[in-house]
């Protein structure tokens, strides 16, 4: 079945007379003007007035060493001593604040994912409350507190457009804005202006044990409930995945996040590995064997669960999926097929999430999601901060924060100047119940014809929509290949990896009765591969292999493949109209 959805305006830059008169007679458009951008606009457009600052002389400069916007740099765990002592510090005072404190520690985990305190009962519909040893006065569901438990983590719910849900979209700003506020009230809690966060690079092989201060039993840092290999110095595993077809899937590596095309197959492939396989790993066979005080669980470390901020590896884990997501955003700046490697205010703002954080020292909440406009000009936007490699080896500098803020003074990620279609080629919607049926063969069909192409860019998809009756802990390799082809390996082959890290997770704090792996009912969540660089798609014509297989032997779990689909994507400047 061919099927053929326009899921963005369909809108066209007009920079000149000229170029409209080319355009009408190249092809048959649908023509919309939008703002031009003129020498005049360009030269007076203002810094964004949100978590910016005007150059000024004596601040961080760029390897040219102009002066540049930001006003901290993040570093290197391993190196930056200095900031971890801070962090360190800051963390021990905040241990000692009760539960209630908005700047305690546990508050402060509390936003990503606010532990269940207590067990149901079923015959009065209302829980048993049991608390814990770190906040033995407060019962999750009579705190409703509206900013706990709001993480972008699981609630992918299946919308009019093909890919985007409400919690993928905003899974990179959300955290960035969760960083950003615990990193002013370490700042706040230490006395010391000048802290950054630190990052943890373990995608570099060189920096694949914890920082030492995470080691240290006597150190706020430290935490039982995890890892047990790292806290006692040994490297990460970056192996551990192997699945029936021997191929080995490194956990640090970022590569099939950094082959994508657009924003949305990055934020899925980042949001998969490293950081979900990196939660997971961090949280399974803790140093500890007795049920960790929070949430009761004897089997995981904390990481694992939605309140794994409590353990402090939680926040340099985050500074460097952070690092990882500026890396894409100073690469993807020029590529407007891509959107400068940004959603659009429009998708931002129609899909709502809660941005409600307490800042440094405050008692009330800011309620940031009322604007969402503001937040994603701050959130993407020029930072208040960069990361040191970025500065060393020039990638961050000057020209680049220029382009950032006039983008967002002009409204440029306002505008969907580049229309994209997506054409359904291929679909299964057959059951396939994991790991008993682990490969099925796909057709595809004709792709038609363009009366006119312009200017173009081809991106495949491979989208799985998946069943589970209990949260995943393990992972799931999914391979594509063309069923022709026997000697293509299995790395070549990989599209990606699913991952289901926080899928029961319930979104909302007024919600009652939180659980962060319930069982029963039959849950749904849905991923989707760039595949653009796995399959010869201009030479290819005829069925494909989808393979779709445990990662490790861990896996128990049984997973239902509702449907599989590939998709082609075309992302043109001019407007496209098909032939069949």
């Amino acid at each position: 079945m061919n099927l053929i959805t326009f899921n963005k305006n369909n809108r066209i830059l007009l920079v000149a007379v000229a170029s409209l008169f080319t355009l009408f007679f190249a092809c048959d458009t649908t023509k919309k003007v939008v703002k031009m951008e003129t020498a005049e606009t360009l030269a007076s457009a203002s810094t964004p007035s949100i978590n910016t600052a005007p150059f000024v002389g004596g601040g961080v400069a760029d390897s040219k060493g102009q002066p540049l916007r930001v006003k901290h740099v993040r570093k290197n765990a391993h190196k930056d001593t200095e900031n971890m002592k801070i962090l360190e510090e800051a963390l021990r005072k905040m241990k000692e604040l009760p539960c209630t404190n908005p700047m305690s520690w546990y508050a402060q985990g509390a936003l990503h994912g606010a532990p269940r305190l207590g067990i149901p009962d079923n015959s009065k519909d209302t829980l048993i409350f049991y608390g814990n040893i770190f906040c033995d006065s407060l019962e999750y569901v009579q705190a409703d507190n509206e900013a706990w438990h709001n993480c972008t983590h699981g609630a992918h719910r299946k919308l009019l457009d093909l890919n985007w849900d409400e919690s993928r979209l905003h899974f990179y700003s959300w955290h960035k804005m969760y960083l950003n506020h615990f990193e002013e009230i370490i700042r706040y809690v230490s006395g010391k202006p000048d802290f950054s966060l630190p990052y943890w690079e373990y995608d570099n092989p060189s920096y694949q044990t914890l920082p030492k201060l995470l080691m240290d039993k006597n150190s706020s840092l430290y935490e039982a409930y995890r890892n047990d290999t790292l806290n006692q110095g040994g490297k990460i595993a970056t192996n551990m995945f192997n699945d029936t077809r021997n191929c080995v899937t490194n956990i640090t590596n970022p590569e099939n996040a950094f082959e994508a095309s657009s924003f949305e197959s990055f934020t899925i492939h980042l949001e998969n590995v490293p950081h979900n396989v990196m939660h997971r790993y961090l949280g399974t066979y803790p140093t500890a064997k007795n049920p960790d005080p929070i949430g009761r669980d004897s089997e995981y470390g904390y990481m694992m669960n939605m309140y794994s901020p409590m353990d402090p590896v939680f926040w340099i884990h985050h500074a460097n999926i952070d690092r990882l997501y500026e890396k894409w955003l100073i690469q993807k700046i020029d590529d407007k097929f891509a959107n400068g490697g940004r959603p659009t205010k429009q998708e931002f703002t129609n899909r709502k999430w809660v941005y409600k954080f307490y800042k440094a020292g405050a008692t009330e909440l800011t309620h940031y999601d009322d604007d969402l406009v503001a937040v994603f000009d701050d959130m993407y936007g020029v930072q208040n901060y960069a990361y040191d490699m970025w500065l060393n080896d020039g990638s961050y500098n000057r020209a680049y924060e220029d382009k950032v803020a006039t983008a967002i003074e002009l409204g440029t990620w306002d505008e969907d100047e580049f229309p994209e279609i997506d054409i359904l080629v291929a679909s299964n919607d057959k059951d396939m119940n994991v790991p008993e049926e682990p490969t099925t063969i796909i057709t595809v069909g004709g792709l038609g014809d363009f009366t006119c192409t312009g200017t173009e860019r081809e991106v495949w998809l491979l989208r799985i929509d998946v069943r589970f009756a209990k949260v995943p802990t393990g992972s799931y390799g999914v391979y594509i290949q063309d069923q022709r082809d026997t000697s293509i390996t299995c790395t070549e082959a990989r599209a990606g990896i699913m991952t289901f890290f926080g899928a029961g997770h319930n979104h909302g704090a007024q919600e009652a009765g939180h659980e962060d792996h319930p069982t029963g009912n039959m849950q749904e969540t849905h991923f989707h591969f760039d595949v653009t660089n796995e399959i010869d798609f201009d030479k290819f014509s005829g069925d494909l292999r989808i393979t779709v297989e445990p990662s490790d032997s861990d896996v128990k779990e049984e997973i239902t493949l509702d449907k599989i689909q590939l998709i082609k994507q075309i992302t043109s400047s001019r407007i496209v109209n098909r032939t069949d």
